[in-house]
């Protein structure tokens, strides 16, 4: 029989629990009864016909031998108490015997009073006892129990009893197992099943089914990294639907101006002058530039990209990328600033992590309003760390949408204006490389008060003495 069920599999395993229990039970009680509890009846047993012998020794004492009162009663003493007694003189020769003796009439008698064919007697637990007269052993009294063809003995109808009892609590306890294993199974399968109907959903491409999470426990944990899994698949579905939308829509806007310009040109509207011109090549290379992140982007996430690592004095890195910024943050009328530390030095990649400092630090200079600033703080963690930190005075990004900035062409100006970004990878990138590195990029912002993106970079640090420096990159009308 094939158990695809749970339940099934379940009642299976209580069925084999209770019934193992039942047959330890069975072979444990067994084992006491021959050895403990038998022992304890048997050596009671001998205890009563020890006692019997000593009454009969002590009343062959008293009449001075078995007179003929004695010698009538005994057999129907011995049948009364179902015991067999016999009675022997000092040399061993029998005197007597009860109930059963030599007359086969009499012995008839006794056993059709019994109602039975016939008597065993059971010498194993025979019990001798001497008779003496004044310091002299005359003869000895033995006694045996008597079993009684057709009759089951007390010891036969205890274990029956036993072995009959656990044969009905091995029946009741096996109702029970299948009547606890349809309940557990019930209520364990109840959120297996919800999981399955909602990962056939999954495949089939619904990543909107969630399941109800009731308990704490493993199946609860379960269903809850089930919802974060769905949750996963349910977004990078979302971006995957957009990424053609969202690389047409970067494609588009230069691939219009280039086309545009050109029919110009065929049409003689426009003449090739060397500024139409430059605004196609412009054009040209923001193609190009989009190009080369999504392939550097590519490699990045593949784990194909190479570090060309060599000392780097983080420090100095950061001021150069500075410098080179400061006609970009003059001209939107922000103040940029760097506060280094003495100079820390580590084994990076300098070209990797000086676009890191250049996406991040544009970004802020873009998002920040005239009349600004941007103040870039490189310093020592605790531990083999530097930590490369960019606030600015900018519009700040709200919670929902700091969890999706790093995401791949993930914009929060939905509008996708270029004067307030670029093509929505940068960010992706940055963490890529940092994430090369071994470091990793933190973001703390609030929406009208700013935002705080830090670097943290795994280093062997290395610090010399140096001042830290200010760039002030207002313009003059300021």
């Amino acid at each position: 029989m094939r158990t695809d069920q749970l339940w099934q599999r379940l009642a299976l395993v209580f069925i084999a629990v209770a019934l193992s229990a039942i047959a330890a039970a069975y072979l444990i009680l067994n084992y006491m009864i021959d050895t403990r509890f038998q022992g304890y009846v048997n050596q009671r047993e001998k205890e009563v016909y020890h006692r019997i012998g000593l009454s009969l020794a002590s009343a062959y004492i008293e009449s001075g031998g078995w007179d003929n009162e004695l010698t009538e009663a005994l057999p129907h003493f011995a049948l009364m108490n179902r015991i067999d007694i016999e009675v022997r003189n000092a040399g061993g020769r029998m005197i007597t015997k009860a109930p059963f003796g030599d007359d086969e009439e009499q012995n008839q008698e006794l056993l059709d009073q019994l109602g039975v064919a016939k008597v065993y007697v059971v010498s194993k637990n025979r019990v001798v006892v001497p008779i003496v007269v004044q310091g002299h052993r005359v003869g000895f009294i033995s006694v045996a129990p008597l079993s009684v063809s057709g009759e089951l003995s007390s010891e036969l109808r205890f274990r029956q009893s036993l072995n009959s009892s656990l044969v009905v609590g091995g029946m009741v306890a096996t109702v029970i197992a299948l009547l606890l294993a349809f309940v557990v199974s019930t209520r364990m399968a109840r959120p297996l099943v919800s999981m399955t109907r909602a990962a056939k959903k999954l495949e089939d491409g619904d990543f909107s089914e969630r399941v109800e999470v009731e308990t704490e426990d493993e199946i609860g944990q379960l269903g809850t990294a089930f919802n974060h899994l769905a949750e996963t698949l349910e977004r990078q579905e979302r971006m995957r639907k957009n990424l053609t939308a969202d690389v047409a829509h970067e494609l588009r806007t230069p691939l219009s101006v280039i086309r545009s310009h050109i029919e110009a040109y065929m049409d003689r509207v426009m003449e090739p002058d060397p500024e139409n011109l430059q605004s196609i090549h412009e054009e040209i290379m923001r193609l190009g530039r989009l190009i080369n992140d999504l392939s550097e982007l590519a490699k990045a996430e593949s784990g194909r990209l190479e570090l060309d690592r060599q000392d780097v004095d983080l420090g100095e890195l950061v001021e150069k990328v500075i410098s080179g910024l400061a006609p970009f943050a003059a001209e939107n009328d922000i103040t940029l600033a760097v506060n280094s530390e003495p100079s820390i030095s580590g084994c990076f990649d300098e070209d990797k992590i000086r676009q890191v400092i250049v996406n991040l630090v544009g970004n802020a200079i873009k998002f920040t309003a005239a009349g600004g600033s941007v103040s870039v703080d490189v310093c020592c963690a605790e531990g083999e760390t530097a930590t490369v930190a960019i606030v600015d005075t900018g519009a700040g990004i709200d919670s929902k949408a700091q969890s999706h900035i790093f995401e791949r062409f993930y914009r929060v100006d939905k509008s996708r204006n270029r004067a307030t970004g670029g093509s929505g990878i940068g960010l992706t990138i940055a963490k890529e490389l940092v994430n090369l590195h071994g470091g990793t990029i933190e973001v703390v912002s609030r929406p009208g008060e700013g935002s705080t993106f830090t670097v943290i970079l795994p280093t062997n640090l290395r610090k010399t003495q140096k001042k830290a420096k200010i760039h002030s990159s207002r313009t003059p009308s300021s």
